[in-house]
Formats: structure tokens, sequence, C-alpha cells
């Protein structure tokens, strides 16, 4: 009887191994589910001396092969055909020896096997010359091991540097897993409850840095030298925690340095003084260095959204820009992000005639559109980070980086 052992997924192109006598396969992978053709059946040859009746003529060479061509064309129609082993009956299915030897290796899923959650911010900071993004990533929706896990990406290759996990189901660990990245570390809490200190370049989990909670964090920051951390504690037993003297202090408030992250908090932004304006009301701000860029809405009147670039110690304007090309509408919403770095204001809207999400890149001088990209229709974002090489946008599930001075996007991870 002949046996399929693996199939190539017609979606994401991954290797799966379909139970026995299974009609339909769900790749474990991407979530695809596929039929898988039915298993070929040659005749047998009865054992000798048994009480029967007269075998059947032995099928020729020839039949044999037309049997086999036949099955495989049946095969091929369904899914791409990876190996069939000829024989009796083996029992269960195994994986290929290729198969086995990339797993063994260590061999990477597919960026779309998994989601990128943004029910924590994730983080943007540099390690050995390269720019990573710190973040939070899940198994697909429907996997029987819906597992957490905390990974590092680089920026401009988006391969995965190393992941931090599992840290337990999605649903038992999604709201006490938090992240916080400081001075070359990347602080995690989990499920147990207890605080791991993970080195930013190499991913290492310095277990003798760790923290043990009194009950599950539900806010988190990272010190700018990487030696403490403060976290708010469910119970109210909220602690600074000292890494490198591995002591631990009663503190009720964040320490000025702390901006905390929690589920319910999102990313936050910093907002700066804006400038005064005749007729529109500013509702965040951002500097860098010596520019400065506002969102600000008319006022009163219909809050048509614009972006205004202003001087930080004199506050005041310098430009003024509609967020829409010309033409054009943008629709505010209480929730649109903006960026400000490497002397681009990036600024999310949204056109009303379709509902899709943009982004528009702004001259952070003089107001100049440097580019304009649709993000993904009927969807808002969810976190923003601007660098100077970068924009990194979460979307739903998906982590999508753009070159910050064209705006092409050089790829996505998640789904």
């Amino acid at each position: 009887m002949s046996r399929l052992l693996a199939l190539k997924c017609p979606d994401c192109d991954a290797t799966v191994s379909p139970p026995a006598d299974a009609v339909r396969c769900t790749c474990e992978f991407c979530g695809k589910t596929f039929s898988v053709a039915p298993t070929i059946v040659l005749p047998e040859r009865p054992l000798p001396g048994a009480g029967r009746a007269p075998s059947p003529p032995r099928a020729s060479a020839s039949g044999k092969l037309g049997a086999i061509i036949a099955g495989a064309i049946v095969l091929s129609a369904t899914v791409p055909l990876v190996a069939i082993v000829m024989g009796r009956n083996t029992g269960s299915l195994r994986p290929s020896a290729a198969s086995a030897q990339r797993r063994n290796a260590g061999e990477k899923r597919p960026a779309r096997t998994y989601l990128w959650d943004d029910v924590v911010p994730s983080a943007v900071a540099s390690a050995d010359g390269r720019e990573l993004i710190v973040g939070r990533i899940r198994s697909r929706v429907g996997d029987p091991d819906d597992q957490l896990f905390v990974v590092a990406v680089d920026g401009a290759t988006l391969e995965e540097r190393w992941r931090v996990g599992p840290l337990g189901t999605y649903s038992e660990a999604y709201r006490s897993t938090l992240l916080a990245v400081g001075g070359g570390v990347v602080v995690v809490s989990d499920k147990s409850p207890r605080l791991h200190v993970v080195d930013l370049a190499t991913g290492h989990d310095d277990a003798s840095r760790g923290w043990a909670l009194s009950d599950a964090a539900s806010a988190l920051c990272a010190g700018g030298d990487g030696a403490r951390a403060w976290v708010e504690v469910v119970d109210g037993k909220n602690l600074l925690v000292d890494f490198g003297k591995h002591e631990g202090h009663a503190q009720p408030r964040p320490p000025a340095w702390c901006h905390p992250v929690g589920i319910s908090m999102g990313a936050g932004r910093a907002t700066a003084r804006g400038p005064k304006l005749t007729g529109a009301r500013v509702e965040a701000a951002l500097t860098d260095g010596d520019a400065g860029v506002a969102l600000a809405v008319k006022a009163p009147g219909t809050p048509t959204p614009r972006a205004v670039g202003f001087d930080p110690r004199t506050l005041e304007q310098r430009w003024e820009s509609p967020l829409a090309p010309p033409g054009q509408a943008a629709e505010h919403h209480f929730d649109w992000h903006v960026a400000l770095a490497g002397g681009r204001a990036v600024v999310e809207y949204t056109q009303p005639s379709d509902s899709s999400t943009h982004l528009v890149a702004l001259d952070a001088a003089t107001g100049r559109r440097l580019w304009d990209v649709p993000v993904e229709a009927n969807g808002q974002i969810s976190e923003l980070h601007l660098t100077a090489a970068r924009a990194y946008v979460v979307l739903n599930t998906k982590l999508t980086v753009l070159d910050a001075e064209s705006g092409v996007v050089r790829g996505e991870l998640g789904f």
C-alpha cells in the first residue's frame, strides 16, 4: 500500500504531514486547509498456502508502473507531492527524512506562520550596530499549542535574531507577559510570575539577575542603564528592582525616568509643548532636536486634520500641511499616530472615500510631502515606530517595515 509521508502546503510552501487516511489537511504553519488525495492501493499478493480462492494474476511491470503514474497524477492535481513510499501497510505516518533533517537543523518557520501581537507595544533599539524591533509573537490562531514568545527581529533583514519562550499559551499568558527595553537589556515578565533579564544583542536570559514577583505584572518599564526596572504588580505590591545589586524595594509610583508599558496602556506618545494656533486645536506635538511637528484639527468647526511644523524653542509656527493630497480628504480619528525622527515626520490618516489607512511622510523643516502610501484598507494602525532608516508599522497582527526615505515596503512579518 502506498503512504503519503509529506506534502507541500499550497499556500505557504511549508512541509506538512497529514494524519493517516486524511481527506483534508490543515497546515500547521499558516492554517490553510486543503484536500489530500486518497491513498493509492496496489493489489497485494496473498500469503503462500492461504486457504482461499486462487490468487489473481500477477500484474505486469508495465501495469504496476501505470498504476503508480496514475496515482501520482491524482496526487499532484491536489497538492504538490513531496514523498511517496511504496510497500505494505507501515502503520502511522512519519515525516520524511529530509523534513526531519530540516527540523533537527532548526529550520525556521515561514514568517507567515505566526501573528505579531499588538496587545503589548513593541520597542525599537540598537545592539551591536544593528537596529532591532522587539515584540511579542504567538502561534497561528487555531493551533492546539498557541504559545506566546518574545522575539527580536533585525530591521534591515527581517531575520529573527532570538526568541524567548514559550512563555505559556496565549490565553493564560497574554496579560502577564510584558516587555520593556533599556540599557542593552530586555526585561520580560511572565505568568510564573517572574522577571527575566534578556541580553538585547544575544537573547541570553541571565537567570542570576531574574526576580520573583508576588503576583503578575500589570505594567513595566526598564531603566536606561539596564540595571533597574519598575514593576506595577496586580496585588498592589509595586516595586523597583535593582538587578545589579539584586535588590527590590517597595515603590508604589513609577520613578521620573519610567514610562510604564502595559496591555491597556498602548505604546504611549511623548507629547511636547505645541505651538499656539488660531482656529485650530493641537492634539499632539513631538520634538526632535530643532524640529517640532504638531497634529492639529480645525476648531471650532469640522475637525479637519493637518500637520504643523514649529520651532521647539519659540513655539512659532513654521509651516502647515494637510495630511491628504490635493483634491482628497483626510478623516480625523482620536487614535491616530505620528512619529518624528531623522528630519521626517510620519503621520497616519484615513481616507473617508474607501476607509483606507495611509501614512504620509513630511519634511520636518519645510512640510514638503515626501511620500504617501496606503497601509491597509479597513484597519487602523496599532503602533508606529520611526527611525532615520525605517518605519515600523503594526496593524492588526502584522508587522510591516518601510524604508523611511522612500516609503517602500521592505518586508512583513505575521499576517
